[in-house]
């Protein structure tokens, strides 16, 4: 319809047309000749591909009636209501009317002054093809009328039941305003036809229903609902002003989507994902930009804007996504192969802060320990570098249950260990956990001598371990890019001369009175004796551990009590009951290397008396 309309419009026919499968040609008789580019659709109707659907140009704001109104579409512009047609024909038919009221006002006037002498003498008679439009003749004949006749004698007020006399009454009154409302209806008639001439004059003329809820009605790209005459309008417009959408080939759109993939793949993978996705939203942005205003805008080409906006986000969460996962597993590789390097309560705390590079040193109480494999020396010197599966087997047996009791592995000291409890993560419970340890080690290397080293006719080993509680600095120590999570301070070398007094005392567990007193009442305890080691000036009690409390006999009862009472006389300068305690414990146990070092020092002090005051410390000269 409105490529007719647009036909009659430039004066031309049907025949003038050019139908190709992508656009219709119009060949005006004036000599001008345009093309209306068009696109295929598929039908379901006809069942195949139809070549001759238009796209509409439409433009303004989301109102269809304020489109014409460029640029600011507010007022609606170009959209007339038929009530300006309804009212020429209503004024018209008040014309009508008021020629057929003189009509009939001049037959009751007639009838009823026909007794009046003066009306025979006045031409009154209305011609008998009087046309009903022709207010001229009627007006000529009113005029003649009222001159003429004498009013005077008319009675203007009959009674009230002389209907004869008020219906001469209403007639003379409908002859008097007849030239009046003639003149009113027909200037009005004239503004109304010219109002309505000045605004279709030269244009074409679309007449549709614009109802709401009429079923004439269709969406639009602009409008939830237009009417579909606006829509012939619409294209009716474009044909007259020239101005098309073009459908550019398929292949722009295509290289867009390709290069804006490969720009995003680029982006996604020098950037971080959000860094990316920034980037990306402003290159899709500046696409938005490119086709909205220079294409479809300027050009009036319609160029694909999904399918690379599409491939924008595809390609960054795709990348994204594989740069994610392909981090993640290398996080975790490191992360594993960390592990075996680092404890990983120390990889878990790190990698829970990671914004903190370095662990900043502080003094906290912490209980650290030192342990050391007995016999280890002799197995080397017979295996040598077969020496190396065993020393490994030995480790993986002990670190997890260091670790397993919250313990850190701070590193590994040839066949020893070092290891502390209360941080990275603090716990208030590090030397309780400590003593655990030493207990479940010591049962591990028992099962380690019976089915590992006896099936290979190897001799059996033991550990020794040195624990000491007390303020220690912990965190990071060395260089900013070589750092080591250790403790540091006199505490740590105090543990470390406990585990090497262990071959001089002949313990197994030797810790300080520090752990003993946070040890609680679980764990049965020897004392052995105030310690002055190496770099020392001061002696520091210590304590041997024999085992739970809960698990322990008679024997290991009288173990302690002879031990402290060994220690206790000797402390008090009392020596021979101590050599006697010591000489006990021989005869029910078995000598032992504690009770010969407590009786080779009351046999020095019995005939080298100390000096007051005597703290009864035992001095080690040696590492």
């Amino acid at each position: 319809m409105g490529l007719a309309l647009a036909l009659q419009y430039l004066h031309a026919k049907p025949s003038d047309l050019s139908i190709e499968p992508e656009s219709i040609t119009i060949n005006v008789p004036s000599g001008e000749t345009f093309t209306l580019p068009t696109i295929r659709y598929l039908s379901e109707n006809l069942g195949r591909s139809v070549p001759t659907i238009f796209n509409i140009p439409w433009f303004g704001g989301k109102h269809w009636e304020t489109m014409y109104d460029w640029p600011a579409h507010l007022q609606p512009l170009q959209h007339m209501s038929m009530n300006v047609v309804a009212d020429i024909s209503l004024t018209q038919r008040k014309i009508l009317a008021n020629n057929v009221s003189v009509d009939t006002a001049a037959a009751t006037i007639i009838e009823a002054l026909s007794v009046v002498a003066d009306i025979k003498q006045i031409d009154f008679s209305l011609p008998k093809q009087l046309a009903p439009d022709d207010s001229k003749t009627r007006s000529e004949i009113v005029e003649r009328f009222l001159k003429n006749v004498k009013l005077a004698e008319v009675d203007m007020s009959p009674q009230k039941d002389d209907p004869g006399g008020w219906a001469v009454v209403r007639a003379i009154q409908s002859m008097q305003n007849f030239d009046r409302e003639r003149i009113r209806l027909e200037q009005q008639l004239v503004d109304q036809r010219s109002t309505l001439n000045r605004t279709v004059r030269g244009k074409a003329v679309l007449i549709g229903w614009t109802a709401t809820g009429h079923q004439d009605a269709v969406p639009t790209s602009l409008h939830a609902q237009c009417p579909g005459v606006v829509a012939h309008g619409a294209i009716f417009n474009a044909i007259i002003s020239r101005h098309f959408w073009t459908v550019a080939p398929r292949w722009i759109t295509i290289a867009f989507t390709i290069a804006l993939g490969w720009v995003t793949a680029v982006i996604a993978w020098k950037f971080s994902p959000l860094g990316a996705f920034c980037i990306t939203s402003v290159f899709g942005l500046s696409y938005v930009v490119l086709n909205g205003l220079y294409f479809f805008d300027h050009l009036n080409l319609l160029v694909g804007l999904a399918a690379p906006q599409v491939a924008m986000g595809g390609v960054w969460a795709g990348c994204s996504l594989a740069r994610i996962v392909i981090e993640t597993q290398e996080r975790a590789r490191v992360t594993k192969r960390f592990r075996s390097y680092v404890d990983p309560t120390l990889v878990n705390y790190v990698m829970e802060r990671e914004d903190d590079l370095r662990l900043a040193g502080e003094t906290r109480e912490l209980t650290v320990c030192f342990s050391d494999m007995a016999g280890f020396t002799a197995l080397s010197e017979k295996l040598g570098e077969d020496i190396v599966p065993i020393l490994n087997e030995y480790l993986s047996r002990m670190v997890p249950i260091i670790r397993g009791q919250g313990g850190y592995v701070n590193k590994f000291l040839g066949d020893g260990i070092m290891y502390f409890f209360g941080a990275p993560y603090p716990t208030e419970h590090h030397a309780e956990q400590a003593i655990e340890t030493a207990i479940l080690m010591q049962q591990a290397v028992i099962q380690f001598n019976n089915d590992y080293l006896a099936p290979r006719g190897l001799p059996s080993v033991k550990v020794r371990i040195g624990i000491n509680t007390g303020n220690m600095v912990v965190g990071d120590a060395g260089a900013h890019d070589a750092a080591d999570y250790t403790v540091l301070g006199d505490t740590v070398n105090f543990a470390s001369r406990l585990e090497s007094g262990n071959k001089q005392l002949g313990t197994l567990i030797l810790m300080s009175a520090r752990t003993a007193e946070l040890a609680g009442d679980r764990f049965l305890l020897r004392p052995i004796g105030a310690l002055q080691v190496v770099g020392k000036t001061e002696g520091v009690m210590t304590y041997s551990l024999t085992g739970y409390v809960a698990d322990a006999d008679a024997k290991d009862r009288r173990l302690v009590d002879l031990t402290k009472t060994m220690v206790d006389r000797f402390r008090a300068k009392d020596f021979p009951a101590a050599t006697e305690a010591a000489d006990a414990m021989d005869a029910e146990f078995g000598e032992s290397t504690l009770a010969g070092l407590y009786r080779n020092l009351c046999k020095f002090y019995t005939d080298n008396p100390p000096a007051d005051p005597f703290d009864g410390k035992i001095v080690f000269t040696e590492k």
